[in-house]
């Protein structure tokens, strides 16, 4: 969740791009629940469309979760995508 807090400070500055990957995909997971923090599906709403919102096909199949399980605004990408979205990034913010 720092990752999306890090991005909504920094979009008026740049351009930003979340990309999901590995347990990370699970932030874009619809309708879930949360216990006294904001919702992460909100805060990804609130980023877009200023900012893109990406989630690894991979990391989808690997963890048994289906497309329509993840937030709409969300596209989901695969390797060769995945490797031209980080290539042409100014900067990368690992979390």
């Amino acid at each position: 969740m720092d990752g999306i807090y890090i991005a909504l400070g920094i979009m008026d500055e740049i351009d930003v791009n979340i990309f999901l990957i590995d347990d990370g995909i699970y932030c874009a997971i619809k309708e879930q629940q949360t216990l006294n923090k904001p919702s992460i599906e909100d805060l990804i709403y609130t980023l877009y469309p200023e900012a893109g919102i990406y989630i690894y096909l991979q990391s989808l199949i690997e963890r048994n979760v289906d497309i329509g399980e993840v937030v709409e605004v969300a596209k989901v990408i695969g390797k060769d995508e995945a490797l031209k979205l980080i290539k042409n990034s100014e900067i990368i913010i690992n979390l």
